[in-house]
């Protein structure tokens, strides 16, 4: 979990939140039926809405009914503006560089040539980031 925790965080640009006793216990009790692709994706929503430096997550109680939360919904706009700074960051924590090792490409586990074109159809210049 704590090296699930670590990759999002790494390919997102953020902090590592904490992780409570209280999340621990929450994610040990559930059953996982996606097995770790499940554990995943529920790592990365939660290192996404993490805003208070703590692991913020949220996973159905299998007995309790599923209640989607409206306000948890984004737009297709929402999420662009989210990659729109997510690339940022990489450019940032990359120095700018796109390829290489430390690239901002290596950090979001993309080639460097997808970088580029994300690049340009986003309108992110050099500006941006420096």
């Amino acid at each position: 979990m704590a090296h699930l925790l670590r990759l999002v965080c790494k390919r997102l640009g953020r902090r590592q939140p904490i992780v409570t006793e209280g999340i621990m216990r929450k994610l040990q009790s559930y059953d996982w039926p996606g097995n770790v692709r499940e554990l995943a994706n529920v790592i990365e929503r939660g290192a996404i809405v993490s805003q208070s430096g703590k692991l913020i997550i949220d996973i159905n109680n299998p007995a309790a009914p599923a209640v989607r939360n409206t306000s948890a919904l984004l737009t297709e706009a929402d999420i662009e503006q989210i990659r729109i700074a997510n690339t940022i960051a990489c450019m940032k924590e990359a120095g700018g560089r796109v390829s290489g090792k430390d690239g901002a490409a290596s950090l979001l586990d993309i080639r460097p040539t997808t970088l580029y074109s994300r690049l340009q159809k986003l309108g992110i210049r050099s500006e941006d980031w420096s």
